[in-house]
């Protein structure tokens, strides 16, 4: 769980684990059960998604129809931090490959918390940082496969 500390000079602190423990204005928490999509490649992006239990599976499609799976996410990552870079539309579809617990954060709020709590900020950027780079493939929660995958 990301976890972030302010000073004691701080009025207020905030707390991520009751941040995405709860639902809120902007935020909704969503059953999926296995095999159902999160999100496709095309859809509006409109929000980010913070897996709370469960597996997640992104792939792309090609022009050409091929597949190829991206990242593999479970619990305390994110997914669909595209919107927050201006990506009208999702280059990757998110389907649940377990049973999953996400909660959905609208692109308005996220934007609000990462503006307004920018030590949170931090830990949420350098946690999908790596996923800006083309031809990186998440294949596990601490190692990286540098071979090229196929994009369209």
């Amino acid at each position: 769980m990301l976890e972030v500390r302010r000073s004691s000079k701080s009025a207020r602190c905030f707390d991520p684990a009751t941040f995405f423990a709860t639902a809120g204005p902007g935020r909704i928490i969503f059953s999926y059960p296995k095999k159902e999509i999160i999100f496709a490649q095309g859809d509006e992006a409109d929000a980010v998604f913070y897996i709370k239990k469960g597996k997640v599976k992104v792939t792309v499609l090609s022009k050409q129809g091929k597949e190829a799976v991206v990242a593999i996410l479970g619990k305390d990552e994110f997914v669909g931090e595209g919107c927050l870079t201006a990506q009208p539309r999702r280059l990757a579809t998110a389907m649940a490959m377990t049973e999953c617990v996400v909660m959905r954060v609208g692109k308005q709020e996220i934007t609000r918390v990462i503006r307004d709590e920018p030590l949170f900020s931090q830990k949420c950027l350098s946690r999908t940082s790596w996923r800006g780079t083309p031809g990186l493939k998440k294949t596990s929660s601490t190692s990286f496969s540098t071979q090229l995958i196929p994009l369209p």
